[in-house]
């Protein structure tokens, strides 16, 4: 769950600045902010703000936080040069603009916590195989969270099936989609595992309708959830 105040800054070359503070709760049991309130964060504001649906959306979560947020975006890739402060980084396009954004962390904890449960959602999905041979899951019935939620929860329980020897936990750390925000259908999700280096990193593609959604990736960091 997330919330966002904000504000818009110019600057002087003409180039704009959009800054949100965003704050969020716990999802679940986790002492963290979940990459996935990340996103959906960043769909809901700039949904007030830019052309919709967005275009090419890249999302890098780079490490774990449990602060709120910060959101600057601005059309000045040098603007947002990787730093070691940077709690993740992206781009998307509006319209015909390219923005180039990055999360940074505030002086603030989220308040509250709110349930997530995602072991009800493996549930009810099918492990199988793909026409290639390759490890997928399956959701036939309609989905119980938003389409990122979904979409991480099917192939994090993908992994604990397929990749039961990686050390660590599996998290999710990179979306990257032609179109988004998306609208899912009432059935057919399905996520299949593409291509793994090592236990360490991997990369799965999602599927509604048949039709290709994004790639997600995955990361197994040691002692996080």
């Amino acid at each position: 769950m997330y919330f966002a105040k904000p504000s818009l800054t110019p600057k002087a070359d003409l180039k704009m600045t959009l800054r949100f503070d965003l704050d969020f709760q716990f999802k679940g049991n986790r002492n963290y902010v979940h990459g996935t309130d990340m996103l959906n964060t960043i769909t809901d504001v700039l949904s007030q703000r830019l052309p919709m649906p967005m275009k090419n959306m890249d999302i890098q979560i780079h490490r774990m936080t449990s602060s709120n947020l910060t959101l600057d975006l601005t059309q000045d890739r040098t603007a947002i040069a990787p730093t070691p402060e940077n709690v993740a980084t992206l781009s998307l396009t509006a319209g015909d603009v390219l923005w180039y954004g990055r999360l940074r962390e505030r002086d603030a904890r989220p308040v509250g916590r709110y349930p997530y449960d995602e072991d009800s959602l493996a549930a009810v999905c099918e492990f199988a195989a793909s026409d290639t041979g390759r490890p997928s899951i399956v959701l036939r019935s309609p989905a119980p969270f938003t389409p990122i939620e979904t979409f991480v929860a099917m192939t994090k329980a993908l992994h604990l099936r397929a990749l039961p020897d990686a050390s660590g936990k599996w998290v999710f750390c990179r979306w990257v989609s032609a179109r988004w925000p998306l609208a899912l259908p009432a059935e057919d999700i399905t996520v299949t595992l593409t291509q793994a280096l090592g236990v360490r990193l991997t990369q799965s593609k999602i599927s509604v309708g048949g039709e290709l959604a994004g790639t997600v990736y995955f990361s197994a960091s040691v002692n996080k959830h």
